[in-house]
């Protein structure tokens, strides 16, 4: 695990350099994505897997959360710079769903609400299915 979230990183370092927009945001969200797969437990992981990373395990595990908003946020500024408010909309219901998977709520609802209101705006029927679904699993 840890070896392929350093060959991530890497090419997300190489992207920066050259200031290719398009390609952050996408590995910014599969970074977030990652992290945000260890911290809602959305698979089970055997003991073997377990055994096999330790080191990322210790290292990673713990701030996991922390991660996963900081590559989410940086995603929506990159999405922002360039005008592409459907990967906004998108990356906001993410991280959302992060939100949720922490017990955060109300910045889950602040997220959804942003989420849904630029994803109107983009005719993202899909995603706006999506950011609804998960404000009314919410309570709105």
């Amino acid at each position: 695990m840890s070896e392929g979230l350093n060959r991530l990183e890497g090419a997300l370092k190489v992207f920066y350099k050259t200031n290719n927009k398009l390609f952050i945001i996408q590995y910014e969200r599969t970074l977030a994505r990652v992290y945000y797969q260890v911290v809602a437990k959305t698979s089970p992981i055997s003991f073997s897997t377990m055994a096999k990373n330790v080191g990322f395990i210790l290292k990673d595990v713990p701030s996991a959360s922390k991660k996963a908003e900081e590559h989410f946020n940086k995603a929506i500024e990159a999405a922002k710079e360039i005008g592409a408010m459907t990967l906004v909309g998108i990356a906001l219901h993410e991280l959302a769903l992060l939100h949720i998977a922490i017990k955060k709520n109300d910045k889950a609802r602040i997220c959804l609400t942003e989420a849904i209101e630029v994803l109107e705006q983009c005719g993202s029927e899909g995603g706006l299915k999506l950011a609804k679904e998960a404000m009314a699993a919410l309570g709105e």
